[in-house]
């Protein structure tokens, strides 16, 4: 009896820690390096008109390569975007994106939100239906998802070898989401990413050829800028990658910017690419453009590339 009094208080010890600790169904971390599996994580944050909290959930999938869990060494971190109305997770069931994790010792997280074209705000105009969550897509990855990293996983916590990256919609998130939280970032790649909202809109009005046969995602969140001459000074003006100020923030502060794009791309148009890549190497940015002749907007061009952006990042992120 007394064996078991001496017992008890430790295994109490141990249960505790794993619930306190963990917040995806108190399952352990991959014993030989893998996919955790999609869990939940919880949030909030200050509005910056009114300084109301708002509280926001959202799940994730993190790879952890075989050497994380056979040493103390803090591992370089890459955070996987999906595009509009997609998942993040077919990164890793279509590209298997795990494999070069490994090969290349990285911790990958894949971020899912579903609908988000990764706003800071969202106004009178948007469509409840269409946001992903409660909190903004970058304000959500930005002051929930990278703190929930730093704080529970063993990833470099400099910036210096931590890069993003995503396609489509998700390409213009991984590249604003460097200038919005530049100390997080050091480098990002854009598959297929649109860059001017508004020359996208006059792009899909003037031509049938965009296989989403509907408005951009920009429409949603921000507004019908047809409806409104403050809408279009909007789309303009707010969340815009190509501005030049958020330009500068990316030589400011040395961030490299890697854009890939298919020529035969009829939801975002490769000029969306191609025309920012231009003002980048203009301003003096690390950029590096791959524009493919016949490479369309589909999971051949970012599944076969996904080897050389692991190349990339891993030159990068040193």
């Amino acid at each position: 009896m007394k064996r078991f009094k001496f017992i008890l208080p430790f295994y109490l010890m141990i249960i505790s820690f794993v619930f306190i600790n963990s917040s995806h169904s108190y399952r352990a971390w991959p014993t030989g390096g893998g996919w955790t599996g999609h869990f939940t994580i919880y949030g909030a944050y200050k509005t910056s008109s009114g300084g109301r909290t708002i509280y926001g959930q959202g799940k994730i999938n993190v790879y952890l390569p075989k050497s994380y869990l056979k040493g103390y060494k803090r591992l370089p971190l890459l955070i996987g975007l999906p595009g509009w109305r997609a998942k993040a997770d077919e990164w890793r069931t279509r590209a298997k994106i795990g494999r070069y994790a490994e090969k290349y010792n990285f911790i990958v997280a894949l971020v899912e939100v579903y609908t988000t074209a990764y706003e800071t705000a969202y106004y009178r105009e948007t469509n409840p239906r269409y946001k992903w969550g409660s909190i903004p897509g970058t304000v959500w990855i930005g002051n929930v998802v990278m703190p929930y990293l730093k704080k529970h996983f063993r990833i470099d916590l400099s910036g210096k070898r931590t890069g993003i990256f995503g396609l489509s919609t998700g390409g213009r998130g991984a590249v604003f989401l460097c200038q919005k939280y530049p100390k997080y970032f050091k480098a990002c790649v854009s598959m297929s990413g649109d860059f001017d909202r508004v020359s996208l809109y006059e792009w899909c009005k003037k031509r049938r050829k965009n296989i989403m046969r509907h408005d951009p995602p920009s429409v949603t969140i921000y507004g019908h800028p047809a409806r409104n001459k403050k809408i279009m000074e909007r789309w303009k003006n707010v969340d815009n990658p190509s501005s030049d100020k958020n330009v500068n923030i990316l030589k400011k502060y040395g961030i490299s910017v890697y854009l890939i794009h298919g020529k035969r791309d009829f939801a975002v148009p490769y000029e969306q690419s191609q025309d920012f890549y231009n003002k980048l190497k203009n301003a003096g940015v690390d950029v590096k453009g791959l524009f493919l002749p016949r490479a369309g907007h589909n999971w051949y061009l970012w599944r076969e590339y996904v080897p050389l952006m692991f190349q990339y990042f891993s030159s990068k992120l040193k």
